[in-house]
């Protein structure tokens, strides 16, 4: 059998492989497969020097085509037309230039042929315009300056690509790009490479931009990504920034469900009343902030819904309204001082609370009430509750002090009756009110007793210095020992003195023509002579004006203190002769005592001559004759007489008078009767010039005017009445204020008690004076019922 192999041996020698032979060959190889293989591999070995001859753009493609053929001469056919494509590609004149090369031959241009091969080399780019126009030329072996031109063509062509080339290679170099082509690659190629060296700075860009998305958020993985994108410009690889894409986007899509997780927790803290953020929309410092310490403020969040909840529970319970910051995480140091606060109020409301019911207790007040009070009630509602208690709590320890102050030695049963009820009824302002005005009318009754035993006292010529220790039934049972061991002479003795010194009183306070020009001269020094000199319940003295009723610690300047002792005139010394006869008379006829226990005073007869006649009256039983102006009883006279013809004339002020409590005595009488509010008196000497120079239509006009004056006057005295707690709506508002005035003479102290005394003021003479008056009266008399005495 004829050897084979061996016959293609030295092809091996040439470089093909021994294993592509013999797949040429096959398994039963005979002459006309050898054949067929001599063939191929001469064929291939022309191939071989046509990739030898490829331009250095191609000769990387080329190379690889050639180991490939030398393994596998069976795939000849495979790389010729993987050949012909790369040069038609790349060198399309090429393929023209070898099937015309005969033709240039024929016509002695084949030595020209080559040189346009060899310039057009230099071509590694062939844009489809001007490659055609050279193939064309090379096909109808066109004249030298066609060929030329095209070429030419080409040529510029080419350099307007590497212009732009260079262009896009800048911009990949201000980027950070450190550009290095592949070896042997031509312009297309680097076209090629530099067109997926921008792809890629795109898709790097796009990255950049989601990296910077989250840099605040993930500092660490962006700075990461960004020295990946840096190295990639550098060496351009694909593969990192192909891997960093999916990174960057699982990065995102945990930034995402990280947010979600967050707005989640805010979400549910919220609704348990915390306020987090100002706004609901989350910026990314926020976001990172709550994503790298959300378990830590998680436990600062729980702190403060804790401390809320403490703290609304408080507000509640006070009744206060929730302050705007409550529920502001970031308060939490307020809303601990505030609880603080609150707490320190609760425990100081709950001791004050504490002691006032000790208090109540220690006085033996009833406190079954408090008690119930006490169940269920925190301790803001217990004080709002019990705050209604309180001023009924005051006035009953103050009832139960009182009746401490009361003779328990007499009214001890009532008084035992009005402590037990107190006790038992605090809470019932009815019942407080009841027990007052009975521990009044007994303090009143002890007093009036008092003063009574104190009278008694004085009678009988007791020694009362050590009074203030002894109880009123003590005081009883001494002065019951001192009316059995009484000297009897001597208290008839006393009492016929004193009605003597009581009618030579009466006769000395008669004034004579010539006193009463003086007096009513100098008011200014008898101001002076009306202050007398009193000593306070505390034994201190002050200073008391009997005209004005004016009191003070300090001694008036210039005041001249009262005396018993009469300023002596000449009348007054014609009543001191009356007297010292009287007195001789009772000396010689002592012990002698007429009908009713009345000593027998001879009558005397007396005229003193002064500027006006005297005429003496008989005064009561005594039978004492006192001396009496003419003048002055002629007026007397006549003002009454005026006053009854007034009274008869015109009734239709009755509502006045129904007012005053005066009806139809006469005005002018009630008016001198005291000295009261000046208001009062005005309106009392007013009414006689109303009722008789005034129809009753101007009657009914100055009624409704001075009206509301009246109202205004009595209600003033209904305060202070109440005050004093002698309010009695009984009679007019005469009586009304002369029982204000009783009460309020016996105040010990300085100060002005009531601005009262005479109207000395003149009457208007005229109708029109009279009116305008009492205009400006009803307008000016009215005062605030609820200001102090000052008021007036």
């Amino acid at each position: 059998m004829t050897d084979w192999a061996g016959y293609l041996q030295h092809f091996t020698e040439e470089g093909f492989s021994e294993e592509g032979i013999r797949i040429l060959l096959g398994e039963n190889p005979d002459s006309d497969s050898v054949l067929f293989v001599q063939e191929t591999l001469e064929d291939a070995k022309k191939l071989i020097m046509m990739l030898d001859s490829v331009p250095k753009s191609l000769t990387e493609s080329a190379n690889g085509m050639k180991r490939r053929l030398l393994q596998h001469p069976s795939e000849l056919e495979d790389i010729r037309a993987r050949y012909n494509v790369m040069v038609v590609a790349t060198t399309p004149w090429v393929a023209s230039a070898e099937k015309m090369r005969e033709q240039w031959s024929m016509e002695g241009r084949s030595i020209e042929l080559a040189a346009w091969l060899r310039r057009l080399g230099s071509i590694d780019h062939n844009p489809p315009k001007e490659t055609r126009e050279v193939i064309q030329v090379i096909e109808n072996i066109a004249p030298r300056d066609e060929v030329r031109r095209a070429i030419e063509n080409l040529e510029g062509k080419q350099r307007e690509r590497r212009v732009i080339l260079q262009d896009m290679m800048n911009i990949l170099e201000r980027k950070g790009w450190n550009l290095e082509f592949s070896e042997h690659a031509n312009l297309s190629q680097k076209f090629e490479e530099v067109s997926e060296w921008l792809e890629l700075e795109d898709r790097i860009e796009a990255l950049e931009r989601k990296i910077f998305q989250f840099e605040e958020r993930r500092p660490n993985e962006a700075n990461m990504g960004l020295k990946i994108i840096e190295k990639a410009r550098l060496n351009g690889d694909r593969n990192a920034i192909k891997q960093l894409e999916l990174d960057v986007n699982d990065e995102i899509q945990d930034i995402l469900e990280s947010d979600e997780e967050i707005k989640t927790r805010l979400n549910y803290w919220s609704q348990n009343g915390l306020i987090i953020t100002d706004s609901e929309i989350l910026t990314n410092n926020q976001l990172w902030k709550f994503e790298e310490n959300l378990d830590e403020l998680e436990k600062h969040w729980n702190l403060v819904y804790e401390k809320c909840i403490i703290l609304r529970n408080l507000l509640d319970k006070s009744g206060q309204k929730y302050p705007d910051w409550i529920g502001h995480v970031d308060s939490y140091e307020k809303i601990l001082t505030t609880i603080d606060e609150f707490t320190d109020q609760q425990k100081q409301l709950n001791d004050n609370l504490q002691l006032e019911i000790e208090t109540w207790r220690n006085y033996g007040l009833n406190l079954e009430l408090i008690g119930k009070i006490f169940e269920g009630n925190n301790v803001w509602e217990l004080d709002e509750q019990i705050n209604g208690l309180r001023s009924l709590a005051e006035i009953a320890i103050s009832i139960l002090n009182s009746i401490d102050y009361l003779d328990q030695s007499i009214d001890s049963e009532r008084i035992g009756e009005i402590r037990e009820s107190v006790i038992r009824d605090w809470n019932l302002h009815s019942t407080l009110q009841f027990e007052m005005e009975e521990i009044d009318k007994i303090s009143r009754r002890q007093e009036h007793h008092l003063v009574m035993l104190y009278e008694r006292a004085e009678e009988l010529s007791m020694d009362v210095t050590e009074s203030n220790d002894w109880t009123i039934e003590e005081f009883e049972n001494r002065i019951f020992d001192a009316e059995l061991i009484r000297n009897r002479d001597v208290e008839k003795r006393a009492k016929k003195n004193e009605e003597l010194n009581k009618n030579i009183v009466e006769l000395s306070k008669i004034p004579t023509p010539k006193e009463k020009i003086e007096n009513s001269s100098d008011n200014k020094k008898n101001d002076l002579n009306n202050w007398i000199e009193k000593k306070a319940a505390d034994g201190k003295l002050f200073y008391y004006n009997q005209e004005t009723k004016q009191s003070t610690w300090s001694k008036p300047d210039g005041i001249i203190l009262s005396t018993n002792e009469p300023v002596k005139t000449p009348i007054k010394e014609e009543i001191e002769l009356i007297i010292s006869d009287i007195k001789n008379i009772s000396e010689e006829n002592d012990g002698e005592i007429i009908e009713g226990g009345i000593p027998k005073i001879p009558e005397i007869e007396t005229v003193v001559q002064e500027k006006e006649p005297i005429r003496f009256r008989r005064l009561g039983v005594n039978g004492i004759k006192m001396p009496v102006l003419v003048e002055d009883e002629t007026k007397m006279k006549n003002d009454t007489e005026s006053v009854s013809e007034t009274n008869q004339k015109k009734n239709l002020n009755h509502i006045l008078r129904e007012k005053l409590g005066i009806n139809n005595e006469n005005p002018l009488i009630v008016e001198s009767s005291r000295n009261r509010d000046l208001r009062i008196q005005r309106i009392l000497r007013l009414i006689p010039l109303i009722e008789s120079k005034f129809d009753s239509g101007d009657q009914q006009k100055i009624v409704d005017d001075l009206l509301p004056v009246l109202e205004n006057i009595e209600q003033w005295i209904r305060v202070r009445s109440e005050h004093r707690r002698c309010w009695n709506d009984n009679g007019g508002i005469v009586q009304k204020i002369d029982r204000l005035q009783d009460v309020l003479d016996e105040v010990p102290g300085p100060g002005i008690q009531l601005p009262i005394g005479f109207d000395k003021i003149p009457l208007p003479s005229k109708t029109e004076d009279l009116i305008e008056e009492i205009k400006d009266f009803s307008i000016n008399a009215l005062v605030s019922t609820s200001g102090g005495i000052i008021a007036l």
